[in-house]
């Protein structure tokens, strides 16, 4: 009885170090699985992204290109009307479109 005893134990430990041992297989497996699929939602999104900025990316240069334009012209337009004295750089007046910097004064 004793042996079967000890015979019962021994069975019983290897299988549970089979168990532990299966155990930790398939955590692994399922880790790796899990890294495998983030790292391909990770390509996923940079690629996305990519896409995005390619397809947008004609859009965005005119926005900046249009509003560098708009910013030279304001600031063009506010230099020759301060050195002709028609806006003093404390009061910051708009200038008409029809503003001729030559002679100062709005062209009909």
């Amino acid at each position: 009885m004793r042996n079967e005893k000890q015979s019962l134990e021994q069975e019983l430990a290897l299988s549970q170090d089979k168990w532990l041992t299966e155990r930790q297989k398939l955590v692994e497996q399922k880790d790796s699985e899990r890294r495998k699929a983030l790292d391909e939602i990770q390509e996923q999104n940079e690629q996305d992204y990519r896409d995005f900025l390619t397809e947008h990316q004609d859009t965005l240069n005119k926005a900046l290109k249009t509003a560098r334009e708009q910013f030279t012209r304001e600031k063009v337009h506010h230099n020759i009307a301060t050195w002709h004295g028609v806006v003093s750089p404390a009061n910051h007046l708009h200038l008409p479109q029809n503003f001729s910097p030559i002679s100062g004064v709005v062209m009909y």
